[in-house]
């Protein structure tokens, strides 16, 4: 006779105090370890169809090598470091400049500083932070890079300053295999010693960024919004082309066209050993996505981008547009019809878009 097997697996927990207490933990653990698996892969698709991730939580549990994620970014401390002047260089009709130096984790690094000679205003004049995009750093030149841009804010009454990040020009650094990830403590650290500067208005204070320089005013805009005390006279940022999605930019459909790639040796070769293989499911990779971080975003930004660009997808920008209008964040996107990565023929214009900007948020 055929054994009812319902009946006896209902009798073996019912009826047995130990067994249903067994098979009680069992199923309750078996719950919980689908509830973890689904966690890190919890996607939504927003209205215009694209993929999203989800917030990242805490990386606090990770490695060490965790010390350039966002959350430990956010919670790191930033001390004012000592400006020091190290050489006057050729300003223009309406600024002098300097090249600084200050210091950072050890390393000794450079910045351009334009000072206006126009009437200086009552609370001194407004500060402008500019972090310049991607140039190959034993050609990048503290003066001449970016110059077009750093003469035109200083020509209207703007203090600029323009760190070179470590590695980049004559700053020390370049053995940080991290360095691209350490340029946000770069630009905190020098935005915390702007009180050092003469004649600055520290209750003025903007931030301006290229390209990879977009991607690092993105992570110091995320922050600044969890550092009240050092966020409190930042009023505005500008974006261009901006880089938002790490292991999207370093992944295998884009690797080959982004400007390192013609590089020999090629410089990011031991940054992958660290972080491991770019990828939107890596722990690592996802705790350095600005994309993950916007909530945290307190500042105004207007956002430029070229839909002729070439380097960095303008679908990019629309996307991070709408992820922050979903944020309920403020943001302006201004779009330039067939302009490229550097907004040319266009630059003019964006330029005076950004200087309106931020006399708007005065």
């Amino acid at each position: 006779m055929v054994p009812n097997l319902g009946s006896i697996r209902i009798k073996s927990i019912w009826e047995n105090p130990l067994g249903l207490l067994f098979s009680s933990v069992i199923i309750f653990s078996l719950i919980v370890i689908f509830l973890l698996a689904l966690r890190p892969m919890l996607f939504y698709t927003n209205s215009s169809g694209y993929r999203k991730l989800t917030p990242a939580h805490s990386t606090s549990s990770l490695a060490p090598v965790q010390s350039v994620g966002i959350p430990r970014l956010q919670e790191r401390v930033y001390t004012p470091t000592v400006i020091t002047s190290e050489e006057n260089v050729a300003g223009g009709e309406n600024f002098t400049s300097n090249i600084i130096s200050f210091v950072v984790d050890g390393f000794r690094e450079y910045a351009l500083l334009n000072i206006p000679t126009s009437p200086r205003p009552s609370l001194g004049y407004p500060v402008i932070i500019l972090n310049h995009g991607y140039i190959q750093p034993s050609q990048y030149d503290t003066v001449s890079s970016y110059a077009t841009i750093a003469n035109f804010f200083a020509n209207n009454g703007y203090i600029v300053l323009k760190p070179d990040y470590r590695g980049n020009g004559n700053s020390q650094g370049s053995e940080d295999a991290l360095q691209r990830y350490n340029y946000p403590v770069d630009v905190l650290t020098l935005l915390a010693s702007v009180k050092h500067i003469p004649n600055a208005d520290m209750s003025h204070m903007y931030l301006w960024g290229h390209s990879m320089g977009g991607e690092v005013t993105l992570t110091v805009l995320e922050v600044l919004g969890k550092q009240s005390s050092l966020a409190k006279g930042v009023r505005a940022a500008v974006l261009w082309a901006p880089v938002t999605d790490p292991a999207q930019w370093f992944g295998t459909d884009n690797l080959q066209k982004i400007p390192e790639a013609i590089l020999t040796p090629f410089p990011y070769t031991k940054t992958f050993q660290i972080l491991g293989t770019p990828s939107d499911s890596s722990a690592i990779w996802q705790s350095i996505n600005p994309l993950r971080f916007l909530s945290a975003i307190v500042t105004p930004v207007q956002l430029n981008h070229g839909t002729g660009d070439q380097t960095v997808p303008y679908a990019w920008s629309q996307e991070l547009a709408i992820d922050m209008q979903h944020a309920q964040k403020f943001v302006t996107f201004i779009s330039y019809p067939g302009a490229d990565h550097n907004l040319s023929p266009d630059t003019t214009q964006a330029l005076q878009n950004n200087l309106d900007f931020f006399n708007s948020h005065k």
